[in-house]
């Protein structure tokens, strides 16, 4: 459960770059490890009113509430219909987590300087670009905003 926690956190902190469906997937399991299968379809206003403490403060935009919930229950009806236990959503939302290939990565944000002659993606824009540099086991990446 403590890993859970954990990994809900810093998937909410942003610490782990995700594509935006990836984020919705986890959000979803995240609603049915607090609600259930069984009470998911009720707990629509809850989720509304906490929606930064399934999706993380960064995405949560007043403005863009009914689409965020709206993509979220897209991927919840899918996992509904599978029936999953809080510890069932727990254990798919860590095992998502661990495919992503960010997981496990250390991230420090970094400045790449423009006009640099072996990189015309940035010579053009003639300014500076932030991108993060990622460490792991596996590896290291580079990862820009686009």
């Amino acid at each position: 459960y403590i890993y859970y926690v954990q990994a809900k956190h810093d998937v909410s902190m942003l610490h782990y770059p995700l594509p935006e469906r990836t984020t919705f997937e986890l959000a979803a399991l995240a609603i049915l490890a607090r609600f259930g299968s069984k009470h998911a379809d009720k707990s629509k206003p809850l989720v509304e009113a906490n929606l930064k403490d399934f999706l993380g403060e960064a995405y949560c935009d007043p403005e863009r509430t009914d689409y965020l919930v709206g993509r979220i229950w897209m991927e919840l009806e899918r996992f509904v219909a599978d029936d999953l236990t809080a510890e069932q959503a727990q254990e798919q939302y860590l095992e998502i987590l661990r495919e992503s290939p960010s997981y496990g990565c250390t991230w420090f944000p970094v400045l790449k300087v423009p006009n640099i002659k072996y990189d015309p993606r940035f010579k053009a824009r003639g300014h500076w670009q932030e991108l993060f540099l990622g460490i792991s086991e596996r590896g290291v990446f580079l990862l820009d905003q686009e």
